[in-house]
């Protein structure tokens, strides 16, 4: 293929030299300084930590997110479990007595916590007893007071991490955290719903358990030619029914992912709008006229906060599954529904005299690794729990598309799953989420991001991290000036 053809070619080339960036200070944060580069070794003999955590640290400006996730370990030191687990509800409590609004987080947060925790422990309760096993997964061992209480500790952390974003005007509080809204009461405060989801999840559960411990046959039902699917593509990841190729799997998704990650999934998810956020900055208050990419939009939720936050802006969602394409488009469909009005007359509030509206959303059916959009078409390009299920030469074809599409000086993001070094207290049982189904993952977990940037001219910008994932920016350089 063409494309394919012109991201090799641009891989061979030396990176750009990084533009001058300017010096923007957020909450202490110097977010804009460059990173210390990658220094050679003096003593050949010596030892090199490749862990891509370690070098992330040579190659990227770290926020406190990174030392604070680096250094956590449950329970703390000379405290009990549940002494441990008071501390981080004393902490995150803290943070939200700041404000009304905040302490309707609060609120938000545990109820979803303490509600996916229960989920979780319940399902599996229900497949020991009805299948006569018990999951050896880390969840699956988690019915353990201790280790539920660290998951449960954990959700919170990132929950105040994320508070903290919200108030430092990041990007807004989650809109479904609000019962009521212009369009009427969300659906997720609506128990019916709630039951619906609940049912479809303890089904899915089932059935995902029961594929993991048989190491079930990982092909998918829907048979197609290597050039429509790539290979890597029609697999089962994480032992899902129909893997990519479903309704149903598209719509049990979202509930399965959050009640694996204790309801704390949209809040890792979330940290990709910080260096967005930081970026746009520069451009003023209005993001009409940005063009945002994401790439593996999935069900389309993350671009839902993503719109929240930057509603001027045009969104393209890009994914190869039109089944998960469809559940983005009724998500998206509904938060215009629940959301457009009331944003709308934000936006207008001053009174200026020209109307302001919420920005477009495209979908678009494309692999990622050859996208159909013009070079230099993007302000942005986002890519959230991707790279992970790629092999290798897909990580390398994917960055190289996002820095075609981006236009000169634009933002790509990258959030995924951690990586080795990153928060080395699990370093030694990290490998095992790739006994879900994750071919990809070992080689995933010691893959340089930071390297596979350089490679395709990108220049590493910041990075944070939120419990079990990273978020890594790289920026386009600016053209260059014509003589």
């Amino acid at each position: 293929r063409g494309r394919a053809n012109g991201a090799s070619r641009a891989r061979r080339s030396a990176p750009a030299p990084p533009r001058a960036l300017e010096a923007v200070v957020f909450d202490g944060f110097d977010a804009e300084k460059a990173p210390t580069p990658p220094t050679a070794a003096t003593d050949s003999a010596a030892p090199v930590d490749s862990r891509p955590g370690t070098l992330d640290a040579q190659t990227f400006v770290c926020s406190p997110s990174c030392a604070e996730w680096r250094d956590w370990s449950f329970p703390y030191p000379g405290k009990s479990a549940a002494e441990s687990l008071l501390d981080e509800v004393a902490r995150f409590g803290d943070v939200a007595s700041k404000s009304p609004e905040s302490a309707a987080f609060f609120a938000y947060a545990v109820a979803r916590a303490t509600f996916f925790a229960t989920q979780a422990a319940g399902s599996l309760a229900y497949n020991a007893a009805t299948s006569g096993t018990q999951d050896s997964s880390p969840i699956g061992k988690g019915l353990s007071i201790d280790s539920m209480a660290r998951l449960y500790a954990e959700a919170l952390v990132s929950f105040r991490q994320d508070l903290e974003n919200v108030r430092a005007g990041l990007y807004r509080a989650p809109y479904d955290a609000q019962p009521v809204h212009s369009g009427g009461l969300h659906r997720q405060w609506n128990p019916l719903f709630i039951a619906g989801q609940a049912a479809r999840f303890v089904t899915e559960a089932n059935g995902t358990l029961a594929r993991r411990s048989q190491r079930a046959d990982t092909s998918v039902w829907l048979k197609s030619s290597p050039t429509m699917y790539p290979s890597y593509y029609q697999h089962t990841f994480h032992y899902q029914s129909d893997g990519w190729f479903s309704a149903d799997s598209a719509e049990v998704y979202e509930t399965s992912t959050e009640t694996l990650f204790v309801g704390r999934q949209d809040s890792m998810q979330r940290h990709t709008l910080v260096p967005v956020s930081r970026y746009l900055q520069r451009r003023g208050p209005s993001t009409a006229g940005v063009r945002v990419l994401e790439l593996a939009c999935g069900t389309g939720r993350f671009a839902t906060f993503a719109r929240d936050t930057f509603p001027e802006a045009d969104f393209t969602l890009l994914d190869l599954s039109p089944f998960y394409l469809e559940k983005a488009r009724e998500n998206n469909s509904y938060w215009e529904q629940l959301r457009a009005e009331d944003i709308t007359k934000e936006l207008n509030a001053d009174g200026g005299s020209a109307q302001r509206s919420v920005g477009s959303c495209v979908l678009l059916h494309a692999n990622a690794e050859d996208v159909p959009e013009p070079d230099a078409s993007f302000d942005v390009v986002t890519s959230v729990y991707l790279f992970h299920e790629l092999p290798l030469e897909a990580r390398r074809n994917v960055f190289a598309e996002a820095a075609r599409v981006l236009k000169p000086g634009g933002l790509f993001v990258v959030t995924d799953s951690i990586q080795k070094g990153d928060r080395p207290s699990v370093d030694a049982t990290m490998g095992r989420f790739g006994d879900f189904a994750e071919p990809y993952y070992e080689s995933y977990i010691m893959t340089d991001l930071g390297e596979l940037g350089r490679e395709v001219g990108l220049v590493p910008w910041q990075k944070e991290q939120c419990s079990s994932s990273k978020t890594v920016s790289f920026l386009k350089p600016d053209a260059p000036a014509e003589a």
